[in-house]
């Protein structure tokens, strides 16, 4: 995704989530507009949203079809909401509009360059996904995958590497002079390194992903 203000049609990046098609409904003149064809399917109020369970928010979003607007009008009220509680972290950006992720819910739309501690954001937020990452032409070389039929993007050995190679720049740039090499590790794939690396070898013995090699350099 870009950062222009009006974005239309389909977008496709890579980013540090995978890939990622985005429908966007950007502003106009300042105003988001409302799509076309929006169901006027019941829909829980502002105050009702807020006070339900993350769990609750998730099972009535996942059933709206975004497409013709559904919870649009929450959906914007979330992702301002969002900006007031995390827009003045350092080097986030947060996108001015929504997107509707690949599976077909709103996502909002978030940036930040490789070494940053993802633990920072939710992964979802009031109901809402947090999508997004950092563009693949900014992902160190460790990163730097030809054919991502044939390699997995996001392997953990990957990090290893990375964290290997960089432990005094992410130490600067995290702000932390102590932080441990697994602390790095966690911050970088946004989760505890042993589940998240755990979580991917089963990926690979189900066949999901394509099993670990070692780049040439």
């Amino acid at each position: 995704m870009t950062r222009k203000n009006i974005i239309t049609g389909c977008v496709v990046s890579l980013t540090i989530t995978g890939l990622i098609i985005w429908d966007i409904l950007a502003p106009k003149g300042g105003k988001y507009s409302k799509m076309s064809s929006i169901s006027k399917k019941e829909e829980p109020s502002w105050e009702e949203w807020i006070e339900m369970l993350e769990k609750e928010r998730l099972t009535i979003h996942y059933k709206w079809n975004t497409y013709k607007g559904e919870g649009q009008d929450i959906a914007m009220k979330v992702l301002q909401k969002f900006k007031e509680e995390y827009g003045n972290i350092p080097k986030l950006y947060i996108g001015n509009g929504l997107g509707i992720y690949h599976g077909g819910s709103w996502a909002i739309h978030v940036e930040y360059p490789f070494i940053f501690d993802k633990r920072k954001i939710p992964q979802t937020y009031l109901g809402i996904e947090i999508r997004g990452g950092t563009q693949s032409k900014d992902l160190p070389k460790e990163f730097q995958i030809r054919n991502t039929m044939k390699e997995y993007v996001w392997a953990p050995e990957r990090y290893i590497e990375f964290v290997d190679r960089c432990t005094d720049e992410i130490r600067e740039e995290l702000g932390d002079p102590n932080i441990s090499q697994y602390e790095m590790l966690s911050a970088l794939c946004g989760r505890d390194f042993r589940e998240f690396s755990a979580q991917i070898k089963e990926w690979e013995k189900k066949g999901v992903i394509p099993p670990y090699k070692k780049t040439k350099n």
